[in-house]
């Protein structure tokens, strides 16, 4: 009976892992939204933790050859407090604490991580207006940014147990990730630039729908990310010929290291799939655009990556 108890517990853990960090959905902001237009009007920062750094300088001259929907410029976490103004509008890595109850031992223990996601976010308007932002400090964007802002659009991150369990460590890196967020990569992240970058461009390429998948390849990274196990690290698992067996198109398994150099090639136009917690989406190389999301399609997520294939596999036979 003891077993079964410590068993029954340990799911209970790894349930609500997963689903406090699935709620977090890719989204965007509609393009004729006010926030939208004040971004486009008023610009938007970058922030980064050390942007003299030479890493940090090439992913600066990245985002401005990608960024054309308004004036951007590039701030650090602890010049933050100069831009505690209404109107201002940021993006950056954004990490805020996800708290839940845990059933168990007659009555229920509460536990809190850290979701994250690359986001486009602002101040939130009652904050402002209190006397807390009179004297914004390095601890305040550590320990209170999720309370004071407003996240507009998130790209959600699966990350290693060291960044769940600490939001001091997402401030402390700039864009690589520093080896701590997977299914990650210098082209991975410029593609979800694009991505949020089109909350602001009405004049997106339409794109097709999955039934173009009939004839197309579509890459997928060697590795599926869609669960957090035991101890809040994430559920690495290899994409086996098992796994796709109710994927009856076109695909290519090839590791993250490859996916990240196609999306680096200038002109490539190909699709590939984007792997969440809870969620898969099926992305253009070129412009970014959603041709497939499990959200839109089920409107629920699964930590089983068969499922997500199959259901994959319906939307592109036109189900």
């Amino acid at each position: 009976m003891k077993y079964k108890s410590i068993r029954y517990f340990l799911a209970a853990i790894q349930l609500l892992i997963c689903l406090s960090q699935g709620i977090a959905q890719p989204f965007s902001i509609p393009a004729n939204s006010k926030h939208a237009e004040a971004v486009k009007n008023g610009g938007i920062y970058v922030i980064m933790n050390d942007k003299e750094s030479t890493e940090a300088q090439k992913y600066i001259k990245d985002i401005q050859n990608i960024w054309k929907a308004s004036k951007i410029e590039f701030i650090t976490y602890k010049e933050l407090g100069n831009y505690t103004q209404q109107g201002n509008y940021f993006l950056s890595f954004w990490a805020g604490e996800t708290n839940y109850n845990m059933p168990g031992g007659g009555g229920t223990t509460s536990v809190t991580g850290v979701k994250h996601g690359l986001s486009i976010w602002t101040f939130r308007d009652s904050y402002l207006k209190s006397n807390k932002f009179k004297s914004f400090t390095e601890k305040d964007y550590i320990f209170w940014l999720d309370r004071y802002s407003e996240v507009l659009a998130n790209i959600p991150l699966c990350v290693s147990k060291k960044l769940f369990s600490s939001q001091l460590e997402t401030y402390k890196m700039d864009f690589s990730g520093n080896g701590l967020i997977y299914n990650w990569g210098e082209g991975i992240f410029l593609n979800y630039i694009k991505y949020l970058q089109n909350s602001f461009n009405t004049t997106v390429p339409a794109l097709p729908s999955p039934q173009k998948l009939k004839k197309d390849t579509l890459y997928i990274p060697a590795i599926a990310t869609v669960d957090y196990g035991i101890g809040m690290k994430p559920k690495q698992e290899p994409v086996t010929a098992e796994m796709l067996k109710e994927y009856r198109f076109p695909y290519k398994i090839i590791s993250l290291d490859e996916l990240n150099a196609k999306l680096l090639k200038e002109g490539r136009d190909f699709n590939y799939l984007a792997f969440y917690i809870g969620a898969v989406e099926v992305l253009n190389s070129k412009n970014a655009g959603v041709l497939y999301s499990s959200r839109n399609f089920k409107q629920k997520s699964s930590t089983d990556v068969q499922k997500h294939f199959e259901w994959l596999n319906e939307a592109v036979e036109g189900k």
